[in-house]
C-alpha cells in the first residue's frame, strides 16, 4: 500500500510538471505568433505608421515625415500669398537684392520660381526669407505653436529645416524670451548669484583707489594716452599722461 501510495503521489506530480511545461510551450507558442504579426506578416519589414502615430522625431523635425513638414508648393492659398510675400520681399532685403540680381555670383543660393533656395544642415533645399519683420514672426510663430514650448534652441532647429535668414538664431532667441507661456514654465539652471558684496569703505584718503585708462589721443609732447587715478573715499582724481609703451614699473614710479 505504501508503494501504491508513493506512485499514486509520484504520478500526480509528474502530472502537474507535465501540465506546467504544456502551459510555458503555449505561452511560448502565443508570443511566437504575436511576433510573426497579423497573418504571418514579416516583422523585419517596416511598419506603416498612421496619420495619428505622429513621433516626438517627427514633430521636432528629424525624419521625412510628409505630414509635418512645412510649407514646400504652392498647394494652397496661404501658401501662395506667403510664397508672393517672400518674392516680394527680396527687392527690399539688403542681402537678397543683390542676390536676385546676379545669383550665378552666389554659388550658395539657387533661384526656383522667383524663391531664393538655400541648403541648410541636412543637405535640402530650404527657403531664404527676407528680414521683414511681419514675415519672421509667423513663422515663428508657426513654428513654436507646432513644436511646442522647448526653447529657442529647439525652435530653431526646427525652423531651419525649411527656411534660413541671416539672423534667424538671434530672432529666434528674442521671439522665445518674449513668448509668455516659455517665461512662466522655463526655469534659469544656472546656480543661483547670492547676495551681494560691495567693497569695504576705505579708512583714509587713498587707501583705495580706482583707475582706468582713456585714449589713445593725438600725441603731444610724447604722450597719447591718460591714466585715471580715482580716490573711492573722496572721489579725488588725478589725470596722468602716459605713453602706450610704458611698462608697468614706469607707472609704479609715476604714481608714486
Amino acid at each position: 500500500m505504501e508503494i501504491r501510495t508513493m506512485r499514486a503521489i509520484e504520478s500526480r506530480r509528474s502530472k502537474r510538471l507535465l501540465d506546467i511545461k504544456e502551459q510555458r510551450d503555449a505561452e511560448a507558442e502565443e508570443l511566437q505568433g504575436t511576433n510573426e504579426g497579423p497573418q504571418g506578416e514579416d516583422v523585419s519589414m517596416p511598419i506603416r505608421r498612421t496619420m495619428d502615430d505622429t513621433t516626438l522625431a517627427d514633430s521636432l523635425g528629424k525624419t521625412t515625415n510628409v505630414r509635418v513638414q512645412p510649407l514646400r508648393k504652392e498647394d494652397s492659398d496661404n501658401d501662395r500669398l506667403l510664397l508672393n510675400k517672400i518674392r516680394n520681399g527680396y527687392k527690399d532685403d539688403k542681402l537678397f537684392k543683390f542676390v536676385t540680381a546676379e545669383v550665378n555670383k552666389y554659388p550658395l543660393f539657387t533661384e526656383k520660381g522667383g524663391i531664393l533656395w538655400k541648403k541648410n544642415l541636412q543637405g535640402e533645399d530650404a527657403i531664404c526669407v527676407p528680414r521683414d519683420r511681419d514675415l519672421v514672426t509667423k513663422i515663428l510663430t508657426d513654428a513654436h505653436g507646432i513644436l511646442g514650448h522647448f526653447g529657442d534652441q529647439r525652435t530653431c532647429e526646427y525652423v531651419r529645416r525649411w527656411y534660413w535668414w541671416p539672423t534667424i538664431v538671434r530672432d529666434t532667441r528674442t521671439f522665445c524670451q518674449s513668448c509668455e507661456k516659455c517665461q512662466r514654465a522655463k526655469t534659469s539652471n544656472q546656480k543661483p548669484v547670492g547676495k551681494l558684496h560691495p567693497l569695504p569703505i576705505p579708512a583714509r584718503p587713498w587707501d583705495s583707489i580706482g583707475m582706468d585708462f582713456i585714449g589713445p589721443f593725438p600725441e603731444v609732447n610724447g604722450m597719447n594716452y591718460l591714466w585715471v587715478v580715482i580716490c573711492r573715499l573722496t572721489s579725488m582724481v588725478h589725470l596722468m599722461p602716459v605713453h602706450t609703451s610704458v611698462t608697468a614699473k614706469e607707472l609704479s614710479w609715476k604714481y608714486l
